[in-house]
Formats: C-alpha cells, sequence, structure tokens
C-alpha cells in the first residue's frame, strides 16, 4: 500500500499498542475503545501485510515485522511531535497539565521542594506528580507513559531516549554529634572498618560500593542495619553508635534537623553523574522542554 492511502492515525495505534502491549491501556492512551483499536490493528495487518501483533497471556507481543517497523514509526511520530511545536513559545502561566517526574529518595529530598517552588512561581496550574522509580524499571515507566521523565545515576540505552546531564554528587559519612566512637579528629581507615554501619539502599542488600571498594583494598567492614530511606538514617545514627556513608548534598541538609557531624571519608570517594530522561518524542518547544528546563535550573543553583 502506498502512504497517499494510509490513514496516518493507524501509525498512532500502532505506536500505543507496541508500548502497552495490551489493547485496553492502549486504547486508554489514545482516549479511544478497546474495540476502535482492535479495528485500527486488523486495517494495520491489512497494510502491513503481517500479524504484527499476536496475543500471549501477558498481552499483545510484536512479530518480528513489528519490532522492524516499530523504530521507523516512533521516529515518524517524533518528528511530527517536534513540528508541531515548532515556532511555538509556552506559556507557563497559562499551563494546565501533570507532569509525571521518577525519582527517588535522594532526589526527593533534594530536588522536589526547589522545583516545586518554581512551579509554584512560574506555573501555578500545573500538576507535579512524583512517583518513586528505580533503575531497573526507568525505561518500562517511559514506554509506557506512567512518567514524562526520570532523573537517573546511570544513562538509559535506546536511540528513543534523550538525556541531558544534571549535577554531580560525591559521599561522606555521617555520626551521631555525641557518638564517643568516633574522634574528634575525625575518621582514619582503621576506625571507619572498626565501627558498625548503616548502609542506605534501595535493594534488598547488604554490601554498596563502599564495600566494594573496601574489598579492593583488602579490608571490610560490618553494616549492621540496611534501610531503604535516606531520609530515617539520621534519627537512626543520633540514636545509636552507627555511621552511615552518604551523598554530601543529602547529609547537609539533615544536619540542620538533626544533631550529626559530617566527616569525610577515609577512602576513595565515589562520584554519581545524575542525568534527565525522557522520550525523543517529547522534543523540544513543547511544554515538556519547559519542565526540562526548570528541572536543570534547579540543578545549576545546587
Amino acid at each position: 500500500m502506498d502512504i497517499k492511502g494510509l490513514d496516518l492515525n493507524l501509525l498512532k495505534v500502532f505506536d500505543a499498542i507496541y508500548t502497552h502491549r495490551n489493547l485496553t491501556r492502549a486504547g486508554d492512551s489514545l482516549g479511544i475503545s478497546q474495540p476502535a483499536v482492535s479495528r485500527a490493528m486488523q486495517r494495520l495487518r491489512e497494510a502491513f501485510g503481517d500479524m504484527l501483533f499476536e496475543r500471549v497471556p501477558q498481552g499483545m507481543t510484536p512479530t518480528r515485522k513489528a519490532e522492524m517497523v516499530a523504530r521507523h514509526i516512533q521516529s515518524a511520530l517524533d518528528n511530527a511531535q517536534t513540528a508541531l511545536h515548532l515556532g511555538k513559545q509556552v506559556k507557563p502561566q497559562d499551563l494546565d497539565v501533570a507532569f509525571r517526574l521518577g525519582t527517588n529518595d535522594y532526589l526527593s529530598l533534594l530536588l522536589l521542594p526547589r522545583i516545586a517552588q518554581r512551579v509554584r512561581v512560574h506555573a501555578p496550574n500545573v500538576r507535579l506528580i512524583a512517583p518513586n522509580v528505580g533503575h531497573t524499571c526507568v525505561q518500562f515507566m517511559l514506554d509506557s507513559a506512567a512518567i514524562d521523565a526520570a532523573i537517573v545515576s546511570e544513562e538509559v540505552a535506546g536511540s528513543r531516549y534523550e538525556s541531558m546531564p544534571l549535577f554531580t554528587e560525591e559521599y561522606v559519612c555521617i555520626a551521631g554529634a555525641d557518638n564517643r566512637r568516633v574522634p574528634a579528629a575525625g575518621l582514619d581507615l582503621d576506625t571507619f572498618v572498626a565501627l558498625d554501619h548503616l548502609l542506605v539502599s534501595h535493594a534488598t542488600a547488604e554490601r554498596g560500593w563502599v564495600d566494594s571498594t573496601l574489598q579492593g583494598m583488602g579490608r571490610s567492614r560490618r553494616v549492621a542495619m540496611s534501610i531503604p530511606h535516606f531520609s530515617v538514617a539520621p534519627s537512626i545514627i543520633v540514636s545509636t553508635d552507627l555511621i552511615c556513608t552518604l551523598p554530601k548534598r543529602i547529609a547537609h541538609l539533615l544536619e540542620r534537623f538533626h544533631a550529626i557531624r559530617i566527616l569525610p571519608l577515609p577512602i576513595r570517594n565515589h562520584r554519581h553523574l545524575f542525568h534527565l530522561v525522557w522520550l525523543r518524542r517529547y522534543g523540544s518547544g513543547s511544554h515538556h522542554s519547559w519542565f526540562r528546563e526548570e528541572i536543570a535550573a534547579v540543578s545549576r543553583e545546587l
């Protein structure tokens, strides 16, 4: 079939099915019924001369041909989306939309109050939704439109994504201000490994980058407790003799509210470069790009 005879709206249906792998969710994302999606899929099959998607217990799975054409269809839709926004100037004060930004505990503490402040001043009708997102599910949540963007410490691979670097973070150690096991002069390596540690980890793990670094030095530490949230760490630290390694900016933020000491690490520091990642289709000139620039502006102020 020549493209002149193809209803281009069918490409949006293809992309929705490919993204969601479910006819009902695809229809919801497009604002049409599941039977309408089924009829569109039949027309797509006739146009491409292929089943494109086959039913499986989990939903719909793309055929080999669907996988081959998906990238081209997504690129065409992305280019069309960009073309629609060329020359348009976003007026933040007129925006009445919801932005979904994937973050984690650390990023929520560090960035969300600043982002919320900017949004409330410049775009008071914008709604901000910030679900907790682990690195392993970022791609799924972006592809399924559960989030518009995410802040991650590892870049997301794939031609359908774009990203920008935001800021770099390093680590320090914190201890309770009254912890007598920590010398007034600070921590040397022997003291650091002799003390019991609190580990903040989003995974169910008893090891982190500190343990890997110590192992390379022929040393080890004892992790006495592991928790998933940075915000809980200082309450534990001030009431025990544990010490905790955590991001430097978070340590200084928590120091305002808790009686803790911030100490340099006696090991080689670990630096994380955080990125903002989003689907390429949410290109320049859109309200999405305005929101991304607000996040970048907050990051520059850190």
